[in-house]
């Protein structure tokens, strides 16, 4: 896959910011893979630059990289650097005719290997660069260490570095553009294990999904240990953050509930599930029309896919063998792309309608059986905890309306009882009277579906691959 994808909203921001006169500087920071130095490289393309790169070293090897790197782009040999006094020293005499963009990439090495590195850049830019035509620009793979320096007022480089840019994981609309070879459904598929970060998706470069997973998930092509490694490299605590990545897979939704799967204290589990949040391996969430208590779900299609889908039976699978592995655990796959599918289903809904808020729902109502509610033997209805996987507040100019809907990324069209059991389920999950109905199929519709939701007779929305198409490529409306 070549050529650039997604991001231009942040080049959109950079270009801006390069295109004011004087100088300025910016921070650009995110998790490990998710494209800081592509989108860098990208924005530098025919502008002056120099990108140094901290490489956590020893000091004075890493110095002796950054003198190299000002060197090479000044033409001259500037001595050599002891330290961040010597380094700004060195920035301060770049003399540029036109606006040059100066990069150091993970900062925070540099203040791991100098403590005062932030004293010496907070000088800098406040007595040096302003005098200078330069866009200084510095990135960061650690939230964590990049938020404590810009975001905490005591520090010394608080205020200075303006905007502030986090990458997020892309929205599927982009990331389907790594797969453009694949059917609509299997970009789906790769963006639920990839969800969005860039370089898993540039990994899993197989023509297939079935050799993406077997070879780069399952195999030694690249992403089998990712699910570790990620955490090891962003988080200090990782082993623990593992324990409680597994307690979430394994049911257990809130602070309490997971801090005693996994036997640490309730502020202990709260700073790691904050550090896991701000990664985002996980997120929080609200069930429709409640306050309390904040829930959390593994949002990382490699986590989920390691802890739902792998986790406890890598043995059984050697790796000469990726490809029974593959069919073996097919069935706890689809599972896992139906999980994921929601998050898919509600970006189109946030693109294809005014959305103020969305969400989910879970709670308990009485079971249905032969169309009758069952009863205990007290006579009592008997009560199920079900769920409707999309809530969601629609304006469409003066009319405020709810829309739920049903996600299905099965292999079977979908047919009325999946409407008029949406249509059951939405009953206890609000008692708004504007209400329209959502129905997101892989497989499509049965035609007893289609036709009442051409009758009119509820305000129905039928969502095929076909509809998700015309959206992620800028089209709009649906085929139903």
């Amino acid at each position: 896959m070549g050529g650039f994808i997604g991001r231009s909203d942040e080049l959109e921001v950079l270009e801006r910011l390069y295109s004011t006169p004087g100088h300025s500087a910016c921070a650009i920071y995110g998790r490990r893979r998710i494209g800081k130095t592509t989108l860098i490289d990208h924005f530098c393309q025919g502008k002056p630059h120099v990108l140094m790169e901290i490489s956590g070293g020893t000091r004075a090897a890493s110095m002796d990289g950054i003198r190299r790197d000002i060197s090479r782009f000044t033409g001259k040999d500037i001595g050599e650097l002891k330290d961040p006094r010597d380094l700004t020293d060195a920035l301060g005499t770049i003399d540029a005719k036109e606006k040059a963009v100066v990069v150091l990439d993970e900062f925070p090495r540099l203040v791991d290997l100098f403590e005062e590195t932030p004293g010496v850049f907070q000088r800098y830019i406040d007595l040096e660069l302003r005098k200078q035509n330069i866009m200084l620009v510095i990135c960061g793979s650690s939230i964590k260490a990049m938020s404590e320096e810009l975001d905490d007022s005591s520090r010394p480089l608080f205020g200075r570095f303006n905007p502030r840019l986090k990458l997020e994981p892309m929205p599927y609309i982009d990331a389907r553009g790594f797969h453009g070879t694949m059917s609509e459904e299997d970009r789906i598929r790769m963006y639920c294990i990839g969800s969005g970060v860039p370089m898993y998706h540039e990994i899993m470069d197989r023509p297939t999904v079935r050799e993406n997973i077997s070879e780069v998930l399952l195999g030694n092509g690249g992403l089998r240990d990712e699910a570790e490694n990620a955490l090891s490299k962003e988080l200090p605590s990782w082993k623990v953050c593992r324990s409680v990545l597994t307690a979430i897979a394994d049911g257990a939704t809130t602070v309490s509930e997971i801090a005693g799967v996994v036997g640490i204290s309730y502020p202990s589990c709260q700073k790691h599930l904050n550090d896991l949040t701000i990664s985002n391996f996980v997120e929080t969430y609200l069930p429709w029309g409640q306050e309390k208590p904040v829930m959390y779900r593994i949002s990382d299609g490699i986590q989920l896919f390691y802890y739902g889908v792998r986790r406890g039976r890598d043995s059984a699978f050697p790796l000469g063998s990726p490809g029974k592995a593959y069919e073996t655990l097919l069935p706890l796959i689809e599972t896992f792309y139906g999980r994921r599918f929601e998050d898919v289903c509600k970006q189109y809904l946030r693109g294809t309608a005014n959305v103020e808020s969305i969400g989910s729902w879970v709670g308990r109502v009485p079971r249905m059986r032969f169309g009758k509610v069952e009863r205990n033997d007290s006579g009592k209805p008997v009560l199920e905890d079900v769920d409707v996987d999309i809530v969601a507040r629609i304006r469409e100019g003066r009319r405020v309306l709810t829309a739920f809907g049903e996600c299905k990324f099965t292999s079977s069209r979908c047919g009325v009882e999946v409407l008029d059991e949406l249509i059951r389920r939405s009953r206890s999950a609000s008692d708004s009277d504007n209400r329209r109905y959502y129905i997101f199929s892989r497989s499509g519709f049965m035609p007893e579906l289609i036709e009442r939701a051409r009758s009119g007779i509820e305000d129905v929305v039928l969502v095929g691959m076909d509809d998700f198409t015309r959206w992620a490529d800028g089209e709009s409306g649906t085929d139903h």
